[in-house]
């Protein structure tokens, strides 16, 4: 099921990402460090969103990333560089939530 909602989350012609990344905030929350195995997996498709042009999806991507460290930060450690360029990035983003996520993640 996993791998599914990371196709899922990763094809271009999906319209639902905001809601399909609650879900994996909500997903993440109740295994916690049981979804430690599918970082790599995730995090693709998570540095993708977090550079969207929607910036709702930008901003839940950056909240999943919150997620994750709070609660899998050993998994998160060999993507530490690549995520901290893009929230480096996103810190002055033109939009106020996207640009306060990415400083809180940080």
């Amino acid at each position: 099921m996993s791998t599914r909602l990371a196709d899922i989350l990763q094809s271009s012609t999906c319209k639902c990402q905001v809601q399909l990344l609650e879900s994996l905030i909500s997903l993440i929350l109740a295994v916690e460090t049981d979804f430690s195995a599918y970082t790599p997996l995730f995090l693709p498709s998570l540095l993708e969103c977090m550079t969207n042009q929607d910036w709702m999806v930008r901003k839940m991507a950056i909240d999943v990333i919150y997620t994750m460290a709070a609660i899998l930060r050993d998994s998160l450690k060999p993507f530490k560089q690549e995520i901290l360029d893009v929230l480096n990035h996103q810190r002055s983003d033109k939009i106020k939530p996207v640009r306060e996520a990415s400083i809180e993640a940080i």
